[in-house]
């Protein structure tokens, strides 16, 4: 993926990296940056791999060109990114506001479709989950090639965590399946800590009326965080209610409560205008379909 705003890795920081050489394609490595250079106006980090020690320290040039053809060209990649965030399973976080960086909650159990990075052979192969053979176990088919190996595995549900996507622009995002551009993983919410400067939304959406007021999706946005768990808008806190409205509320019977709803209704239909703004810029995410309701206090 090409970009405009390339990231600044540290020496001594941790990472994950990958590579296009075949029988590895698709899989994550935990490394870390002992060096860096740069040659030709392209950024080289050397890295050693914690999980292959007898491998050495290798130079690996930060966006490389695909060896296969996208579209008539070669497409230019970002081969290496922050660790992976902390993930937990629902039923294990549930304090939200005690975070200092971005987490992910995924659901307590695997289900078909859900995409995943499942550790095997010293490294996290990217796949998704085709059938369930347990409790304890499930079928992992690796990512179609050119992009990863494209084999089918046996895997434990405790070698699994959420596959994730990382950019320098988003930073860690909800991946798109690559055989369904308009599906996205459902298996996991990613989180953000109150005093980040972008919020993440995702996850499952409010409904109005009894309708989800848009598809499961993955963004950013500006302002403060609005995830299943919680709404938070502008410094006002608001339970989304037990039947699922966000927008419908009860007539005030006073002038002061009208006077409220009216300003808590505005600051709804300003975070929904930014929702709707950044997803028009995101070119993969999914058209929206959001419903405003009128509130007639």
């Amino acid at each position: 993926m090409e970009t405009n705003r390339e990231p600044h890795f540290q020496i001594g920081q941790q990472i994950e990296s990958r590579t296009f050489e075949d029988g590895y394609r698709g899989a994550w490595f935990r490394s870390k940056i002992r060096d860096t250079s740069l040659r030709r106006g392209q950024t080289w980090h050397q890295l050693e791999f914690f999980d292959y020690p007898g491998e050495g320290l290798h130079w690996t040039k930060l966006y490389q060109k695909t060896p296969w053809l996208c579209s008539g060209e070669k497409k230019t990649m970002l081969m290496m990114r922050p660790s992976f965030p902390q993930f937990y399973h629902e039923s294990e976080k549930s304090d939200l506001d005690d975070i200092s960086d971005v987490i992910a909650i995924i659901n307590d159990v695997w289900k078909v479709g859900d995409m995943v990075d499942w550790w095997f052979d010293h490294c996290y192969w990217s796949g998704k989950v085709t059938q369930l053979l347990g409790k304890d176990k499930v079928e992992v088919k690796l990512s179609n090639p050119p992009l990863g190996e494209g084999k089918t595995y046996e895997a434990f549900c405790k070698d699994l965590r959420p596959s994730l996507d990382w950019s320098p622009e988003y930073g860690w995002t909800v991946p798109v399946d690559d055989e369904d551009s308009e599906y996205r993983s459902s298996c996991v919410h990613l989180v953000q800590p109150m005093n980040h400067g972008l919020k993440e939304f995702s996850g499952e959406l409010p409904k109005v009326d009894g309708e989800k007021v848009g598809d499961p999706i993955s963004t950013t946005i500006g302002g403060p965080r609005m995830d299943r768990y919680s709404s938070r808008m502008y410094q006002h806190e608001s339970r989304v209610s037990g039947s699922g409205q966000l927008f419908s509320k009860k007539p005030s019977d006073s002038v002061e409560s009208s006077i409220m709803d009216l300003e808590e209704l505005a600051s709804k239909i300003h975070w929904v205008r930014a929702m709707l703004q950044f997803e028009f810029q995101l070119s993969t995410v999914v058209k929206s379909s959001w419903k405003l309701v009128e509130n007639h206090g």
